[in-house]
């Protein structure tokens, strides 16, 4: 990047007109919008899982789900918003900006920003912000590069890179709550800097962007400030990295591994509302590995039942009637028998 000097007149037209030429050159037909078939995708399928939820009886997932299905439909109305907008935007005419606007908008950025620079072969015009603080929390300055040539392919030809990057903790790739990579989350702030690109109103392109990252808004951002030196449990409110949360297998709620649990039968995680013990050896099953007894109907881990589906109580007693009593006596035919007298030497046989 070739740093524009302060109040250099002859520099700042020399910039205005190469940014004027590479402006033009890139003037072409706006792409059709994008439609949100990926966020219409996403809530039919939190819809279906709801659904099942609702039917399976599982009141803590369904209840997860719907505060994510509605998520996920305020996302797909904003998307729509844009699209929306799109449509309703006027297709400039080429060479409606001239060089002297730029000109013009070049000086505002010499004394709106710290620095105002454009790279060697005219592609990109870069500002740097004053240093940014959301809720006492410091984030640094970030340099906003505006791609001259390529700004009709993408939606947004702004990226956003931080120069003193103070990271979330649970991903690098977020230097402030509404950047993801270099990629800016506008927010309400699109329609605007769409605007102004069309008009070829370059400071105010600036200018808005440097306004949203001045600006926090905790229903759009990727990683909220209070989760940004790591994410709180919902179970004990302890704040772990991302990496180290478990996932409930049952409702999909995140909790830190000292929280979640262990099914004994498949080894997936579990929170305490999706678990139930086994009967008998108490051992901490989610609902897939629990099965009833045919006999009593509770429910038993696969270990504590047969092969018939049966747990040891109910096993007893049929054993214990398949087996001989300890305490029978001679057959029927023995006992009828009729009594044998021994006759001493000389006695008669009376009942003869």
């Amino acid at each position: 990047m070739a740093l524009l000097v302060k109040a250099d007149v002859r520099q700042r037209l020399a910039v205005a007109r190469r940014v004027h030429e590479r402006y033009l050159s890139a003037a072409r037909p706006a792409p059709a919008p994008l439609w949100p078939e990926a966020a219409w995708d996403r809530c039919q399928r939190r819809r279906r899982l709801r659904a099942r939820a609702v039917r399976c009886g599982w009141r803590h997932a369904a209840a997860v789900l719907q505060r994510r299905l509605a998520s996920d439909v305020d996302e797909l109305l904003r998307a729509l918003s844009a699209c929306r907008d799109d449509l309703a935007t006027p297709v400039a005419a080429p060479g409606a900006v001239s060089w002297g606007d730029l000109y013009r908008d070049v000086c505002a950025l010499d004394t709106e920003f710290e620095a105002v620079a454009l790279d060697a072969a005219g592609d990109e015009l870069a500002v740097v912000t004053d240093p940014v603080v959301l809720e006492g929390r410091e984030l640094g300055r970030f340099e906003l590069r505006l791609a001259l040539t390529d700004r009709a392919r993408s939606q947004l030809p702004l990226r956003v890179i931080a120069l003193d990057p103070q990271p979330a903790r649970s991903n690098d790739d977020v230097t402030h709550p509404h950047i993801s990579g270099e990629a800016l989350c506008a927010g309400e702030g699109l329609a605007p800097l769409k605007a102004a690109l069309r008009d070829g109103r370059l400071g105010d392109v600036f200018q808005i962007a440097a306004r949203v990252l001045a600006t926090y808004n905790p229903g759009s951002a990727y990683v909220a400030l209070e989760d940004w030196d790591g994410v709180r449990c919902p179970a004990c409110d302890d704040t772990v990295e991302k990496d180290g949360l478990a996932v409930c297998r049952a409702c999909r709620r995140e909790l830190c591994c000292d929280c979640a649990g262990v099914c004994h039968g498949c080894d997936e995680s579990l929170c305490d509302d999706c678990s139930a013990d086994c009967g008998d050896c108490g051992a901490e099953c989610c609902p897939e590995c629990l099965e009833p007894c045919v006999g009593c109907q509770t429910f038993y881990c696969q270990e504590c039942l047969d092969e018939q589906s049966q747990c040891a109580a109910c096993r007893e007693p049929a054993d214990a009637a398949a087996e001989p009593s300890r305490d029978a006596r001679p057959d029927a035919a023995g006992a009828a028998a009729s009594p044998v007298h021994a006759l001493c030497v000389g006695q008669a046989d009376v009942s003869a």
